[in-house]
């Protein structure tokens, strides 16, 4: 019934346009942050049968653990506390319920949009929504989520990093970190080597002191680790206790500097993508590895060529000290996948930091790797990415990398650069920056100004809808530009599919529709959501029947003053001639689409009221007053031939 959104956001310094925004300027497959476009799969992993082993043979209860457990038996917990090993709990307490299976959720996909279809009877869902910022989980989603999971007989675990992330409607429990000597006992009795008792002797006596002085479940992970390798021979004493003495940046600076470039581009690409599929993360990081041979040849470009049989993938993982896991495939039953990460928990982030840091002139090329179109279904892991960059590494500009995507434009990138901007706020306690931040963007160019209106609607900028609201009036009305009102745009129909800020961001746009000038940009967009709302302009991502159905009257309001407008005028007729070609066509289902479209508008078709419609509907364009009729027409015949056919039935 609607057509199908096509462009992406113009560059606000490429585009001089002040007709504001329009009915086709929002892509439907733009990435939009928790809507699951960037991957709209639900699983994005399931656990093997060896790492479930390990979690029930390999574990130490970390405090609060009974408390969360005796949650789960309702069918779902939130846990949090950082450093307390929660994911490795989080597995264990499904373990513990009995569950067949245990699965990852896709951290892009929203509670509210779980579908009984989606999940299987038996199955143990893990979650981790750490990394998204902001609240993610509000009062009516974890509702419906909750009673989806249940309706499927199912068990939920959702990690958080604490409590002000989750919300009244869900019980969470706080994590504390299990003893580190008691993590590390438990990985080598559960390790089944011959040498346990050895190895026992080894922790105790002598890395047992350096393991207390920076205690962390990863840590006493690599204790255990090392204490086995000891024993093997693979290691002296003296090596252990180095290792584990050293700081995961010291050890990673140590070993970084005899690597080959493939292996640095390999590595790099792990510590981005880590626990994806490895055939994804060495592909993105070939190409990583050839644009830094282009940078480095001769200026004549004859860079000598990559062997096609050099390093097998085996030697190259072993050189970067990653390990590859064999799994179910998450979309295709009876295959399989595997992934990658590092041998060591804490390698990934020191990795990133000694990239970062250490190697200014690698900057630039970084920046477009992640920036490529392969990485697009992998926006959380460069939210993550970014995140660590900019946080964790001195610089005089930490947000250089935010300002490179706003320059680069395009909905994706600035897409990115709200929500690393809102991750930042709440993960790395950088508040007053992003504050700051918020407000050079919302006084910038068009670029800065779409992503400050994208920020809006993300996890931190939705917390208080009346302020979000406002910025986006501001800045829908500051400028003429069609970047920016489209961000608005997107902004706007994110609020309105949440269920907890629909009424507050619906009532606004019916306020914005009657209020500034008849070509300002708040009324503009107003008028554009109405045809989102009505179907007669759709982006799949936008999701918005359930705002009909619930406020009917309110989307007609909008729709009937989006028809005052010339330009949407022509946009909404033009839609119905569409359908109406297609019936007179005989296209199967083509006279429905053209009645449900028509009761947007009327729900009497009959001679009179087609007549005063048509004349009321073609205002701004009289000169398709009859061919309006016509259709209108058509759609009263095919209405009266649906009504006998729903009479025979009954």
């Amino acid at each position: 019934m609607s057509t199908e959104t096509k462009s992406e956001l113009t560059q606000g310094n490429k585009t001089n346009d002040n007709s504001g925004v329009q009915a086709h300027v929002v892509n439907g497959d733009i990435n939009i942050v928790g809507s699951g476009i960037g991957r709209e799969d639900l699983v994005v992993r399931y656990s093997t049968p060896a790492e479930l082993d390990h979690v029930r043979h390999c574990f130490a209860a970390p405090e609060g653990f009974d408390v969360a457990a005796r949650a789960l038996v309702a069918g779902a917990v939130v846990v949090c506390g950082r450093g307390s090993g929660r994911t490795h709990a989080a597995r264990r307490l499904l373990v513990d319920r009995g569950v067949r299976r245990v699965a990852d959720l896709n951290p892009e996909r929203t509670p509210g949009s779980v579908r009984t279809e989606e999940l299987d009877p038996g199955v143990g869902y893990v979650w981790d929504l750490r990394d998204l910022g902001g609240t993610p989980l509000t009062d009516s989603a974890f509702a419906q989520c909750e009673a989806v999971f249940a309706t499927v007989r199912c068990h939920l675990v959702v990690i958080v990093d604490h409590p002000s992330q989750s919300c009244g409607a869900a019980h969470t429990v706080r994590l504390s970190a299990p003893a580190p000597l008691d993590v590390a006992v438990a990985a080598l009795e559960a390790s089944g080597s011959s040498s346990v008792e050895g190895a026992l002797e080894l922790l105790k006596t002598t890395l047992a002191a350096p393991l207390a002085e920076a205690p962390s479940p990863s840590r006493a992970a690599l204790a255990a680790m090392l204490a086995l390798q000891v024993q093997a021979g693979v290691l002296t004493k003296a090596e252990a206790l180095a290792d584990l003495r050293d700081l995961p940046d010291v050890a990673v600076a140590r070993w970084f500097c005899d690597r080959t470039p493939i292996e640095h581009a390999a590595a790099l690409a792990v510590a981005v993508l880590e626990n994806e599929s490895v055939d994804e993360v060495l592909d993105l990081a070939r190409l990583f590895a050839l644009s830094v041979k282009e940078a480095e040849a001769p200026l004549d470009g004859t860079a000598a060529p990559e062997k096609v049989f050099g390093r097998t993938t085996e030697e190259l993982l072993t050189g970067i000290r990653a390990v590859t896991v064999l799994r179910d495939h998450p979309q295709h039953e009876g295959l399989t996948e595997r992934t990658i990460r590092f041998e060591r928990q804490d390698w990934a982030q020191a990795v990133l930091r000694h990239v970062w840091r250490e190697y200014p002139t690698a900057h630039e090329l970084v920046e477009k790797w992640l920036h490529q179109s392969g990485m697009d279904p992998f926006t959380d892991p460069v939210r993550r990415c970014l995140a660590v960059m900019i946080a964790q590494v001195p610089a005089h500009d930490p947000l250089r990398p935010l300002r490179s995507l706003t320059r680069r434009g395009g909905v994706r990138a600035l897409d990115l650069a709200a929500s690393t901007l809102a991750h930042l706020a709440d993960d790395h306690k950088l508040g007053p920056l992003v504050d700051a931040t918020v407000q050079e963007w919302s006084d910038g160019n068009a670029p800065e100004r779409s992503a400050a209106a994208l920020f809006w609607s993300t996890p931190v900028g939705k917390r208080d809808p009346e302020t979000a609201l406002n910025a986006l009036a501001d800045l829908a009305d500051e400028t003429t530009r069609i970047s920016v009102h489209s961000a608005v745009l997107i902004s706007v129909l994110r609020l309105l599919r949440g269920a907890d800020t629909r009424e507050r961001a619906l009532r606004t746009m019916l306020r914005w529709s009657i209020t500034g000038g008849s070509r300002s940009g708040t009324r503009r967009v107003s008028y554009t959501v109405g045809l989102y709302l009505s179907g007669f302009a759709e982006a799949r991502w936008a999701k918005t029947g359930e705002v009909m159905d619930e406020h009917p009257a309110e989307v007609r309001t909008l729709l009937r003053r989006a028809l005052l407008d010339r330009d949407l005028n022509l946009d909404i007729l033009t839609v119905l001639f569409e359908i109406a070609g297609e019936v007179r066509k005989h296209k199967k289902g083509a006279g429905v689409e053209l009645v449900e479209a028509v009761k947007q508008l009327t729900d009497d078709l009959r001679w009179r009221n087609r007549r005063a419609l048509a004349l009321r509907l073609t205002r701004p364009n009289p000169h398709l007053r009859r061919p309006l009729q016509d259709v209108l027409r058509l759609a009263y015949k095919h209405q009266r031939r649906l009504d006998a056919e729903t009479a025979t039935r009954s």
